[in-house]
């Protein structure tokens, strides 16, 4: 029982991750592994549908036994647990468009789940618990399976991702940043530390300060040049992926 209490312990101890030591490039190599394994096995329908909503499932049992661990062990704080990162935002989008078949979340998810994936396995910022603590597993096991998921939705996609389904992902990703930015400003009146979205300003480990306006204004468009430049790389991995598909039956008739 004392061993799961500190696995589970609300008080930080200043730890930082070792980025890009072993530990980091074993879990790296073994993401990109994932995405293999979904690549070879695209075409089989069925069980990468049964994998999407298996890992759509452990994201939503995570996000409660993170909020019941935040809550119980007095760690939940204003300025950093709300579900206003883009990282948090993106398991949320997954979850509802995959176990709700809502589409739309669904691919908007996809391009929050790559991004966000992507960068928080590059650019880790996790909790300072020293090992072990449950948030050690939790922030590799979220940003893999955003990735993981990513890779489903886009590898199992048979049409092109239409200019209407970008535009209402443009239109979602806006009005989240808005709420994003309207919270953080709310907040910031009693907390100073809040900047969800790092709206208000630039992460920790990047040293080039902006200044508020000027980082909404560069955070706002990047993340809408992101989507749109994800849209165009999706779309032709999507044809690559769909002609791979007709050469094989093509060759498998003659």
């Amino acid at each position: 029982m004392d061993k799961l209490r500190y696995i589970f312990r609300g008080t930080e101890d200043n730890y930082s991750f070792n980025a890009y030591g072993s530990v980091h490039l074993v879990i790296l190599a073994f993401f990109v592994l994932g995405i293999w394994f979904i690549y070879k096995n695209k075409n089989k329908e069925s069980f990468c549908e049964v994998i999407l909503r298996s890992i759509a499932k452990i994201l939503l049992l995570d996000q409660i036994v993170l909020y019941t661990w935040q809550i119980k062990s007095g760690f939940f704080n204003m300025e950093q647990s709300l579900p206003l990162y883009h990282c948090r935002i993106a398991t949320w989008l997954i979850i509802f468009g995959v176990l709700a078949h809502k589409k739309i979340f669904k691919t908007t998810g996809m391009y929050f789940g790559a991004m966000g994936s992507l960068m928080g396995l590059l650019v880790t910022d996790l909790y300072k618990f020293s090992f072990p603590h449950y948030t050690n597993f939790q922030f590799f096991l979220v940003h893999i399976l955003l990735g993981w998921s990513s890779a489903l939705i886009l590898f199992t996609q048979k049409e092109k991702i239409s200019n209407e389904e970008l535009k209402s992902s443009l239109i979602i990703t806006n009005i989240l940043n808005i709420i994003i930015l309207t919270v953080d400003f709310i907040l910031r009146r009693k907390y100073l530390e809040v900047n969800y979205g790092y709206l208000l300003n630039t992460p920790e480990m990047i040293k080039i300060k902006l200044g508020t306006k000027l980082n909404i204004i560069v955070m706002m468009c990047i993340f809408n040049l992101a989507i749109i430049l994800m849209h165009n790389i999706f779309n032709v991995i999507i044809k690559r992926v769909n002609l791979g598909e007709n050469k094989v039956v093509k060759n498998s008739l003659h």
